[in-house]
């Protein structure tokens, strides 16, 4: 009888919101089966010490053990031929952020990121099925726990020292104003707005953009608005204004542009012109919305629409005017697909038991869209004691409430 110990981990991260777990797929004769990564311990290892390896060699990951999970599946090796032979599989839990998932082809053939329902799907053992459910309720519970905790730091004995209250217009201005001392200034110096306009014969504009240079460090140019009047679409309109935006955005120095669009709008187009998604959000009404970016020291093919009648029209700067012209043209488009989103904000601060100004957040959520952190700041000698960690989850409390995705 020849028994035989492996120990792995189920790894998870957060993708777009949602919890994924890492699914790796075997070579050889396990080629057709999903699992999580593991294997044989060596020589004077422990459990977790040839989980963490193991994650390592199939996967690329370092990761991070969660506490007090230890799950085991003991098996005979029937599918081997080795009916009499136990296989002892020792399983960890463990978490990774910010690192690229990349398959170790001498280890495994495939390491793909699956939600919990697509990898009950593609597990086959009922015991890896049965570890991949208690995963999903320890993470649950952990960080309830860990919120539970973190929300009691800042209390005494169960009973609030700072008192949560709405935040007043000079309450936000001081947090602004808190957090400008913090962030260099050049960050702030360098932000350029400007405004690009085509207007017909008649003196209308019938296309545009608004846009912002910032030459600090990123050097980027977000594309914040791009609209062309519905009667002169595809005639070229929108890639005169791109491509003129785009010599600006060289001719102060910046690297890339990025810009964000939705499934209804014009993806196809800022893909032909060299833009690649670089991130996707489901929204709850069933659009996409997508992030995009363009290397500017790239070379990419120049895009020159069929119809180009609308190189007739020339391209200038515009003023604010002009710039509301286009943001109300581009809402206007927008509000046949999607209805304005009630914001729901959370504008909150604490106070101490004199009424003194412990910690504040400015915070944007909208209903069934997506939320934004404005700003974060808490006074300096009250840091590392969980207030700003309770604030961020009370607002992931209230985005989850109001289906924020």
């Amino acid at each position: 009888m020849a028994d035989e110990k492996s120990c792995g981990a189920i790894v998870f991260t957060y993708e777009n919101g949602t919890r994924k777990y890492v699914m790796v797929r075997g070579t050889g004769i396990y080629q057709a089966f999903y699992g999580f990564p593991k294997g044989h311990m060596e020589a004077g290892e422990t459990e977790q010490e040839t989980a963490l390896r193991e994650v390592k060699e199939e996967t690329g990951l370092d990761v991070k053990l969660i506490d007090g999970f230890r799950q085991v599946d003991e098996h005979f090796l029937a599918r081997e031929g080795r009916s009499s032979d136990k296989k002892t599989n020792v399983y960890f839990l463990a978490e990774y952020q910010d690192q690229e998932l990349k398959a170790q082809e001498s280890e495994v053939s495939e390491a793909v990121l699956m939600n919990c329902q697509d990898a009950m799907q593609c597990l086959q053992s009922e015991g890896s099925k049965r570890e991949l459910a208690e995963a999903e309720k320890y993470i649950d519970s952990y960080y309830e726990q860990k919120q539970d905790k973190t929300s009691q730091l800042g209390f005494e004995k169960g009973k609030m020292k700072y008192r949560i209250e709405d935040l007043t217009k000079e309450d936000a201005e001081y947090i602004s104003k808190k957090i400008s001392d913090i962030v260099p200034r050049e960050v702030d110096a360098d932000a350029e707005e400007f405004v690009l306009k085509i207007e017909n014969e008649n003196g209308e504009i019938i296309g545009g953009c608004v846009a912002e240079v910032y030459e600090y460090h990123w050097s980027r140019m977000l594309l914040e608005d791009l609209w062309v009047d519905e009667r002169y679409r595809h005639q070229g309109i929108g890639s005169t204004i791109i491509r003129e935006a785009e010599r600006i955005a060289r001719e102060k120095g910046c690297r890339v542009v990025t810009l964000g669009t939705s499934s209804y709008m014009a993806r196809p187009f800022y893909e032909k012109h060299g833009y690649t998604v670089f991130s996707i959000l489901q929204k709850t009404n069933g659009y996409l919305s997508y992030s995009l970016v363009k290397y500017l020291d790239k070379d990419t093919p120049d895009y020159v629409p069929t119809n180009n009648s609308g190189a007739r029209f020339k391209v200038s700067f515009g003023s604010d005017d002009d710039a509301e012209v286009i943001v109300n043209g581009l809402d206007t488009y927008c509000d046949v697909y999607e209805q304005k989103s009630e914001n729901v904000g959370f504008y909150k601060k604490l106070v101490d038991e004199d009424g003194a100004f412990v910690a504040g957040m400015i915070a944007d959520v909208y209903k069934g869209e997506i939320g934004s952190v404005d700003g974060l700041f808490v006074e300096e000698p009250l840091r590392h004691q969980g207030l700003g960690t309770y604030f961020l989850q009370e607002v992931e409390k209230l985005a989850k409430k109001n289906s924020v995705s």
